[in-house]
C-alpha cells in the first residue's frame, strides 16, 4: 500500500509539472516555473534552461525547462534566454552566443542558442538604441542605420554582411 501511495505522488508530481498555471496577472519580473517541452511557453515568458526529467517522460532529449516571467520590466533591463522562445513584444536581441544550458534538441551541436535581450517598452521617444536585426524592431521603432555587429552574427560561420540596427524610438 505504502508503494502505491509512493507511485501515486510521484505521478500526481510529474502531472502538475506539467499543468503549472502561469499567468502574467499572478507572476512578477523574473519569476521561474519549470515546464514539460510538450507545453508552450506563455505569452511574456521566455526560455531560461533545458535539462532532461524522467517526470517528463522517458527519453534522452532534453524534455524539460525552467521559463522566466519578462512582462513588468523596466526600459534597459537585459536578460539572457534561450532562443527556443520567441521573446515578449517591447524586447529585441542585442546579442547572440552558444550556451550550453539551452540546448533544446538532440545533436544540435555548439550552434548560437541564446540571446542578450533588451526591453524597450518605456523609453522616452528618440532614443537610439542598437540592437542585432535577427527579429522586426518593436512597434513604436524604426531603423535608423544598419551596421555589422560581431556580437549578432547568427551562426559560426563568418560573414561582415549587415546584422545589427540603430532603431529609434518615434512612437
Amino acid at each position: 500500500m505504502t508503494r502505491l501511495r509512493a507511485a501515486a505522488v510521484v505521478l500526481g508530481a510529474a502531472a502538475a509539472l506539467t499543468a503549472v498555471p502561469l499567468s502574467t496577472a499572478q507572476a512578477a519580473p523574473g519569476d521561474t516555473a519549470t515546464l514539460c517541452s510538450s507545453s508552450l511557453t506563455p505569452s511574456g515568458w521566455v526560455d531560461v534552461q533545458w535539462w532532461n526529467s524522467f517526470s517528463c517522460g522517458s527519453t534522452f532529449s532534453p524534455n524539460i525547462r525552467k521559463v522566466q516571467q519578462l512582462t513588468g520590466y523596466a526600459a534597459g533591463t537585459t536578460v539572457t534566454a534561450c532562443a527556443s522562445s520567441l521573446p515578449p513584444a517591447g524586447w529585441v536581441a542585442v546579442s547572440i552566443s552558444y550556451n550550453s544550458g539551452c540546448v533544446y534538441a538532440p545533436n544540435q551541436g555548439f550552434n548560437k542558442n541564446s540571446w542578450q535581450l533588451k526591453q524597450l517598452t518605456g523609453y522616452p521617444v528618440g532614443t537610439v538604441v542598437n540592437a542585432c536585426s535577427s527579429m522586426l524592431p518593436p512597434a513604436g521603432w524604426v531603423s535608423v542605420g544598419e551596421y555589422y555587429d560581431g556580437g549578432c552574427q547568427p551562426t559560426s560561420t563568418p560573414s561582415t554582411a549587415k546584422n545589427a540596427w540603430q532603431l529609434k524610438r518615434v512612437s
